[in-house]
């Protein structure tokens, strides 16, 4: 009998090799060169973390957190909010 602990590696062992000889599932071999998931768990040198998360279609963020990150365009169309919030609201600030 199996730990509790271990009890859902259990059902899971048993959940997926009934899927296998069922044949919902097919087992294939996945060489070294080829595990997306080591991205996550091993540290990479640059070239290879670029090599998996290019697998992954993963994308640089194109923002640049360094600095300002609003536009004047923003505030300006904030600061007119907040006037016609005032106007609304009769001058009063809450």
């Amino acid at each position: 009998m199996f730990h509790a602990r271990t009890k859902h590696v259990e059902i899971d062992y048993h959940f997926i090799r009934e899927k296998v000889c069922n044949c919902d599932v097919k087992v294939q071999h996945i060489s070294t060169l080829d595990q997306v998931a080591d991205i996550f768990m091993k540290g990479q040198s640059a070239q290879r973390f670029q090599i998996l998360k290019h697998k992954l279609m993963v994308c640089s963020c194109p923002i640049n957190l360094k600095g300002d990150v609003r536009s004047s365009d923003t505030l300006r169309e904030k600061q007119q909010l907040d006037v016609q919030q005032q106007q609304y609201l009769g001058g009063y600030v809450v």
